[in-house]
């Protein structure tokens, strides 16, 4: 087994995790999060939360489980990441203080994360422990056992003709 195998299986756990981490307090102050995205222009806040709350628990879902992992981190990245990034900006806590650019800085840097770690799903896939990259290769493997069932056994290569002696 490769490195990129383990590693990608590793960043899919941790997408994973990362936007199930960052949509349950949506789930929870729904009315809340659409009221402040309203507030601050955001166009149909309700219909883009809704979204980004279905592709915060359904794709995660199908990362951990390997299904489909191109289209679950293509749709985490269009409907979530954007409405997330957005809502992660405008929220605002003093209670920081002077550590206040920190924060700031960590929540800047975490939809980039996102951004990256579902980009390179989106290119790569999941990997070869993801059902997706299992069950092509069982589809190869089969296709290859009918092809070969189909051409019959391979032939022997011809024995050498026997020489005879001359005396």
């Amino acid at each position: 087994m490769s490195l990129r195998t383990p590693l990608l299986l590793g960043l899919r756990l941790l997408a994973a995790a990362d936007v199930l981490v960052m949509t349950l307090p949506l789930l929870f102050s729904f009315e809340g999060s659409t009221e402040r995205l309203a507030a601050y222009g955001y166009p149909m806040p309700g219909l883009f939360l809704t979204l980004a709350v279905l592709a915060g628990t359904l794709g995660p879902a199908l990362l951990v489980a390997g299904f489909k992992v191109r289209y679950a981190a293509f749709l985490m990245l269009s409907l979530f990441v954007t409405p997330m990034a957005v809502l992660y900006s405008l929220h605002s806590s003093n209670s920081w203080g002077e550590l206040q650019w920190l924060l700031q800085l960590i929540r800047m840097l975490e939809p980039a994360f996102l951004v990256a770690a579902l980009a390179t799903l989106i290119l790569e896939g999941g990997g070869a422990l993801a059902m997706d990259e299992r069950r092509e290769r069982m589809a190869r493997e089969e296709e290859e056992r009918r092809l070969a069932e189909v051409s019959g056994p391979a032939e022997a290569p011809p024995a050498p003709a026997a020489h005879a002696e001359v005396v």
